[in-house]
Formats: C-alpha cells, sequence, structure tokens
C-alpha cells in the first residue's frame, strides 16, 4: 500500500518600514527604504501632515530622498500606508509614520 498526502508550501513575505530618516547627505539612513520579500505587488503613498499625497512608487526599489517636488521637506512626521499582494495573491495593507530627522 502506498499513502500520498500533498503538502502545499507558502512562501515566506514581509514588509519592513524604518520609523525615521536622517536625509543630511552623510551617506547613513539618507532614505526612507521600505524593504520586502516575497512580495508580487506594491504601492507606498507617503503624506505630509495635512493629508496631502507628496510621494508615490510602485516599486521596492524606490527611496524617498526627504523632498517635495524637488525642494527639502520640512523636518516632522509623516503618514505612509503600504498596500500589497504576497506571492500567493492576498491582499494585505499596513500604514504608520516616520520621522524626518535633519
Amino acid at each position: 500500500d502506498t499513502t500520498m498526502k500533498v503538502v502545499t508550501i507558502h512562501p515566506d513575505f514581509a514588509v519592513y518600514a524604518p520609523t525615521a530618516f536622517t536625509p543630511n547627505g552623510d551617506g547613513i539612513n539618507d532614505d526612507f527604504e521600505v524593504k520586502g520579500i516575497g512580495i508580487k505587488t506594491y504601492l507606498l503613498q507617503i503624506y505630509s501632515r495635512w493629508g496631502d499625497l507628496i510621494y508615490e512608487s510602485k516599486s521596492l526599489e524606490d527611496k524617498w530622498n526627504g523632498t517635495i517636488k524637488g525642494s527639502d521637506a520640512p523636518i516632522g512626521s509623516y503618514v505612509y500606508q503600504i498596500h500589497y499582494t504576497s506571492m500567493i495573491d492576498r491582499d494585505y495593507s499596513t500604514k504608520g509614520t516616520v520621522t524626518l530627522i535633519r
């Protein structure tokens, strides 16, 4: 006799966003960079304290350099929202704040 059981292994996925960054040109934490593994689709949106969309990206390769329309963004907290799909087509959203320090 032979017994067989099909086991489906779903790939791991994770998204990480830092809580602060320092775009001061010293080469350390100069950009707000979201990292992820096992992500199929991705959308990052960053908003000012007044709710204006100031940055948007659909690629984990992109980084926000702390500017708004080419000018340095003010020191302070910014709200971000991330929408992403895992490799098994499950949709997720997360939001948080990031502090810009110069």
